[in-house]
C-alpha cells in the first residue's frame, strides 16, 4: 500500500508549517530568554557599579573615621594637659591667696622650715 504522491505532497507540507510554526516559536522563545538575559546583565552591571561606589564611600569613611580618630586624640592630649595645668594653677591661687591672707603663717612656715633643714630655704612659691 503505497500512499498516493498528493498525499505524500499534503504530509510534507504539513510538517514544512509544523516545522515553520516550531522554529517560530523557539525564535519567539530565544528572543525572550535574550530579553531577559539583557536585563539581568543591565541588573548584574548596575549592582556592580553600586557596589564600587559603596566600596569606595566605605573606604573614605574609613579614612575618615581614622582621621577623626587621630584628631580626637590630640584634643584629648591638649584636654588633660589644660586640666593639668588648671589643676597647677589652682593650687598655687591656693598658696598666694594663704599667704595674702595669713601672712604670719607664711613666716611661721618659713622659720620652722629653714629651721628644720639647717637654715637652707629654697622658695617654692
Amino acid at each position: 500500500m503505497t500512499l498516493s504522491p498528493l498525499i505524500q505532497l499534503e504530509d510534507a507540507e504539513f510538517a514544512r508549517t509544523a516545522a515553520i510554526k516550531a522554529k517560530q516559536n523557539v525564535e519567539l522563545e530565544l528572543g525572550d530568554v535574550q530579553t531577559q538575559l539583557d536585563d539581568i546583565m543591565r541588573s548584574k552591571s548596575d549592582l556592580e557599579d553600586r557596589l564600587l561606589r559603596t566600596c569606595r564611600e566605605r573606604a573614605d569613611l574609613s579614612t575618615q573615621l581614622e582621621d577623626n580618630e587621630e584628631e580626637l586624640q590630640e584634643v584629648m592630649k591638649k584636654y588633660k594637659a589644660s586640666v593639668s595645668q588648671l589643676s597647677v594653677d589652682q593650687v598655687r591661687k591656693r598658696k598666694q591667696r594663704i599667704c595674702l591672707d595669713f601672712p604670719d603663717f607664711h613666716n611661721f612656715l618659713l622659720f620652722q622650715f629653714t629651721d628644720h633643714h639647717s637654715g637652707t630655704y629654697q622658695q617654692s612659691i
